[in-house]
């Protein structure tokens, strides 16, 4: 397996939640934290990547080696028992939403955080979660909507923000909690406009499969349909911007299916939408920063169906990178890795997609640059592009350089 290419070095701290996510062992842990690791920026990322759960756990396997300070450990150990509190509440939540859906008839499968939660991880702690992701087939919105109700939900926002909502998005406004503790989203499906991936959501329906809970009747994507959504997530509505816990989700969901897991029928589901770029950036990030087990041949084969030329390849791999390691790696606005992976991600790098994409950097520049400097109307394109991302680069020198200082 080639090094994994990173536009920036990596720090100690990086490498120790790297070891975390591929599973190291403690010996290899214990090697890390010996390289003067500053625990502090430990906590601050593992919180910034959402895998406090993950760290922890290793933490404890190496604490009575001596390799991490006591005081360190006791700090990440409030930290996760402090987040542990939010995910007992949302599983007993789910719990008592699955029983009342049951009760009245409405079938649901169960998303994201909860069902990964529930299916890939060993308890669902290991798995934060923000808020509760249900699917819910249209005909049944009505009878959904009256049983949350009855749990005394409601929807928080305006009447136009839920019309908004029904119209733009793959799920409708939140329904929130009395205290405001919860928050569920009812989907119609697993991407805003399916028609564009061509993915149907009926055909996720008849392949979802009943799963046993605590609480009432629920179903769950098969394995395949599982790693689809997740590797869609992360690099379709995402675009791989800070997402590392997306990426551990992906590496432990295929581990945990790892025999289970027909590669050629998620390749026949693929090929004729299109999508094949949707997974093979993902599953190559599993498979390096996580160790993940993908056969080279799934990766040749996307790879090919996809017409991934090398140099592409060599030029997309360290974008994704930076994009997905946000916080290490300030140098690049958020919005132009996000407009790269727009433009380039669905069918390759064009002279059309990058047009498209010099278009909307001028525009950001000049939108950027009015907001810090006052000039003369005519003057601001200019400025914008022959100045400003000089400005920009420097003032993220400066943010790299603080953040090591800290660190």
């Amino acid at each position: 397996m080639t090094r994994f290419p990173m536009p920036f070095a990596r720090s100690p701290e990086t490498e120790f939640l790297l070891g975390c996510i591929r599973r190291a062992k403690p010996e290899e842990l214990g090697e890390i934290s010996r390289r003067n690791l500053n625990w502090s920026a430990v906590l601050e990322k593992a919180v910034q990547y959402e895998i406090l759960p993950l760290v922890h756990c290793n933490v404890q396997r190496i604490l009575r080696d001596g390799h991490v300070p006591q005081q360190a450990a006791g700090e990440i150990g409030l930290k996760y028992y402090q987040d542990a509190v939010q995910s007992i509440a949302l599983n007993r939540a789910l719990r008592e939403l699955l029983l009342q859906f049951s009760r009245a008839n409405v079938p649901v499968v169960v998303l994201k955080g909860a069902a990964l939660g529930a299916l890939v991880y060993e308890h669902f702690s290991l798995r934060p979660m923000r808020d509760i992701d249900l699917l819910v087939r249209r005909e049944d919105l009505e009878a959904a909507d009256q049983a949350l109700r009855s749990l005394h939900y409601a929807q928080e926002a305006a009447p136009a923000a839920r019309e908004r909502y029904e119209r733009e998005h793959h799920h409708l406004a939140p329904h929130v909690s009395p205290d405001g503790a919860v928050h569920i989203e009812l989907h119609l499906d697993i991407v805003p406009r399916p028609e564009r991936l061509g993915i149907s959501i009926e055909d996720l329906w008849a392949r979802s499969r009943p799963f046993s809970t605590e609480g009432g009747t629920a179903r769950c994507f098969a394995p395949e349909d599982l790693l689809l959504h997740a590797c869609l997530h992360l690099s379709y509505l995402d675009c791989f911007t800070g997402k590392l816990r997306a990426v551990w989700d992906i590496a432990e969901l295929l581990r945990r299916f790892e025999r289970e897991l027909d590669w050629d029928r998620l390749l026949g589901q693929t090929r004729p939408c299109g999508i094949e770029r949707y997974l093979y950036y993902p599953l190559w990030l599993a498979q390096n920063l996580g160790r993940a087990p993908v056969p080279e041949e799934t990766m040749r084969a996307l790879r090919r169906s996809a017409r991934i030329g090398a140099l592409e390849d060599r030029w997309m791999k360290p974008v994704i990178a930076g994009a997905v390691f946000e916080h290490d790696f300030a140098f690049l606005p958020q919005w132009l890795m996000e407009e790269v992976c727009k433009e380039f991600l669905p069918a390759g790098v064009s002279v059309r997609s990058a047009g498209r994409l010099l278009k909307v950097m001028t525009r950001r520049l000049v939108a950027s640059a009015e907001r810090t400097v006052s000039l003369p109307r005519f003057a601001v394109p200019l400025y914008a592009v022959l100045v400003h991302p000089l400005y920009l680069g420097a003032r993220a020198a400066v943010r790299l350089a603080r953040r090591a200082g800290r660190v």
